[in-house]
């Protein structure tokens, strides 16, 4: 290095490096206490190089948020995914309560109806059941059925057509009830008496030995004529009537189907003649 000093000869030659500033540190150039002159003069001229050049600013603030954008159009719908599969049976549901019984009736059945006209004998234990030719149904009754105290008189073999077939079984607590009207143009009085009788029979009861088949009994009324009024002493010349019998527990001949004929007759103490209308029923209660 060629030191340059104009005075000749120079008091002293010193280093840069070795000569040191002493006093504050300058804020500008941020020259500080003990740099070297050397330092100094590179801090000097670094400063002097800024100022030139210019330092960097700070950095702006952010700007404000601008506004939100249009939606866009709405997106093509995708394809259908494939089914997925049959999920599982649930268990089955617990049973509703039963509904409430409806109301129960009695059952009813029609075994025979007729009108006919008979000509009364005077015995009121003679019942009248049929006619000889056309049976129990529509002709004028001259078939005989004797009723004396506790002999009944049989069933002729030729007197068959007279017996009504028991359509079914009948049990115990069925009601059979036989009902009319009848009317005559005989002369009648107080005294005058007109009856009924139901009786049966059984096929398999037949007597080989008399060719007859025994009959039984089942139920039997009568009944006198009436007063047209309290206040007349005169009789009407008819009457209404009707009786039943209900089927025992213990029945020692049972009334079963088709085996049992029924025979209805009809009777009265004086020579008249009468005109009847009847039907036998049966009513099985619920």
């Amino acid at each position: 290095m060629n030191v340059i000093c104009s005075a000749i000869p120079c008091p002293i030659l010193l280093n840069s490096n070795c000569v040191f500033y002493e006093v504050q540190s300058l804020i500008c150039t941020n020259i500080l206490t003990n740099d070297t002159v050397q330092t100094a003069l590179q801090k000097i001229d670094l400063a002097i190089c800024n100022i030139v050049a210019g330092t960097q600013g700070p950095q702006g603030a952010q700007g404000a948020t601008g506004p939100q954008g249009i939606q866009g159009p709405q997106g093509v719908q995708g394809a259908t995914g494939a089914q997925g599969p049959q999920g599982v049976q649930g268990p089955q549901g617990a049973q509703g309560p039963q509904g409430a019984q409806g109301p129960s009736t009695d059952e009813l059945w029609t075994i025979a109806e007729s009108s006919t006209t008979f000509t009364s004998n005077e015995n009121i234990s003679n019942y009248y059941i049929g006619e000889s030719t056309c049976g129990w149904n529509g002709c004028i009754l001259n078939v005989l059925q004797q009723v004396d105290k506790l002999f009944i008189d049989p069933l002729a073999v030729d007197n068959l057509n007279c017996g009504i077939k028991n359509p079914f079984t009948l049990q115990a607590g069925d009601v059979i009830t036989l009902c009319g009207i009848f009317s005559t143009n005989g002369s009648i009085d107080f005294n005058t008496t007109f009856g009924w009788n139901v009786f049966t029979f059984n096929c398999d009861d037949y007597s080989c030995a008399n060719n007859n088949f025994p009959v039984l009994d089942r139920f039997s009324n009568s009944v006198v004529m009436f007063l047209c009024s309290i206040d007349e002493e005169s009789v009407r010349p008819w009457n209404c009537f009707s009786q039943s019998y209900t089927v025992p527990v213990i029945d020692f001949v049972p009334i079963n189907e088709c085996n049992a004929n029924w025979l209805v007759g009809f009777s009265a103490n004086i020579n008249v003649d009468w005109k009847i209308s009847w039907s036998l029923k049966v009513r099985r209660p619920a």
